[in-house]
C-alpha cells in the first residue's frame, strides 16, 4: 500500500544539505532528486532506493497528498480527483522555487529564480533535509527546507533545542497550511512536531483552503459508486487506497451497498492499523472510526486529530 502507511524513525535525525543536480516532483508529497555528492548522502542516509539514473526519492513527512497514480487499483481508480492532485503538485513546485521544467530523458531538470538556465549550472539548488528514516519502498522520510547555499552543511543533529530551522518554515508545514495535502501524523513524530503541524492544518481549515473546500471523508461515500472516487469525491488518501485496493479485488463489480460494506470490513481486518485520537493514550483500530451504518461510509473523527501508531 502506497503512502507512509507504516514506518519507524531512525535513532538519530541528522540534518543534511542536499546539493541538487536535478529535481522532479512526483506528486504533492514526493520528490525525486539527483544529488551532487552521492557518497555524502549514502554515508549519512544509508541504502535508499535509487532510480536507474541515480535519483533518490524523498517522501515528505506529516502529510499525505491526494493520489495521482495509485497502481494497486483498477485503471478507473488510478487517481483521486485530478484538480486536487494538481493543486498539491503545484504547491510543492512553488515551495521548491521551480518555475519551469525541462525534459532530460528520464529525469526533470528545473529552472528557478536563482538558476534560470539549468543547463549552465552544476548545482541547481540546495535543500536542507531532516531525514527520519527510510520506508519500505526505499524512500527517505524527511522534513525539508529550501535554502540558498550550503551554509548549514555543519548543522548538528537536530533536537528541540538546537534545530536551526523552525518547522513552521518547512515545506511540509507550508503544504499543510495551504490545504494541499491531508494530515498524516505518527506518534513517533513526537508531540511537539504533531502539535505544530496540526496548527497548519487548522489554519487551512479555517480559511477553507485546498482540500478542505471539497473533502467528503466525514460526510462519506457510497462504495457502490466507485467512479466518483476518481472524478468528484475527495476523501482521505489512506481510506481511498484501501477502497481502491478492495475494489480491484472485486473487479469493480457493482453490488448491493450492504454487501460491499460487509466485504470491505472483512478486507480491512487483514490490514487494519491502530490509531489514537489526539492526546488520547488509548488506541483503536482505524476500522472502528468508520461509519458502517448505511447510507454513506465515512470517518467519524476530525482528521487532524488522528495519530497513527
Amino acid at each position: 500500500m502506497l503512502g507512509t502507511d507504516s514506518f519507524e524513525l531512525s535513532a538519530e535525525a541528522p540534518l543534511l544539505v542536499l546539493a541538487i543536480h536535478s529535481l522532479s516532483v512526483i506528486d504533492g508529497d514526493t520528490l525525486r532528486v539527483q544529488i551532487v555528492a552521492p557518497k555524502q548522502w549514502e554515508n549519512t542516509v544509508g541504502p535508499a532506493r535509487r532510480s536507474q539514473t541515480g535519483e533518490v526519492w524523498i517522501r515528505l513527512l506529516g502529510l499525505d497528498a491526494p493520489e495521482t497514480h495509485f497502481p494497486s487499483s483498477p485503471i478507473e481508480l488510478r487517481h483521486q480527483p485530478a484538480v486536487n492532485g494538481q493543486y498539491a503538485t503545484e504547491c510543492l513546485n512553488q515551495a521548491l522555487g521551480i518555475t519551469a521544467s525541462l525534459d532530460d530523458g528520464d529525469i526533470q531538470l528545473f529552472a528557478s529564480k536563482d538558476n534560470p538556465d539549468p543547463s549552465t549550472h552544476k548545482v541547481l539548488s540546495y535543500l536542507l533535509a531532516e531525514h527520519l528514516g527510510i520506508d519500505r519502498y526505499g524512500r527517505v522520510l524527511a522534513f525539508v527546507w529550501k535554502t540558498q547555499d550550503s551554509v548549514c552543511s555543519q548543522c548538528p543533529s537536530s533536537n528541540a533545542d538546537t534545530h536551526p530551522y523552525k518547522l513552521e518554515s518547512s515545506i511540509n508545514f507550508s503544504l499543510l497550511a495551504k490545504g494541499a495535502a491531508y494530515p498524516d501524523f505518527y506518534s513517533s513524530l513526537g508531540h511537539q512536531r504533531i502539535t505544530c503541524l496540526r496548527n497548519a492544518v487548522k489554519l487551512a481549515q479555517l480559511n477553507g483552503r485546498g482540500i478542505w473546500r471539497a473533502d467528503q471523508t466525514r460526510s462519506g461515500i457510497l462504495l457502490s459508486e466507485p467512479q466518483h472516487l476518481a472524478h468528484n469525491t475527495l476523501i482521505l488518501p489512506r481510506l481511498y487506497r484501501r477502497i481502491a485496493t478492495f475494489l480491484l479485488e472485486r473487479s469493480l463489480a457493482v453490488e448491493d451497498e450492504s454487501l460491499l460494506r460487509v466485504g470491505f470490513r472483512d478486507f480491512l481486518g487483514s490490514m487494519d492499523q491502530p490509531v489514537r485520537l489526539n492526546s488520547d493514550n488509548n488506541s483503536i483500530l482505524f476500522s472502528e472510526l468508520l461509519s458502517w451504518d448505511e447510507p454513506r461510509l465515512g470517518v467519524h473523527a476530525s482528521l487532524e486529530n488522528l495519530v497513527w501508531e
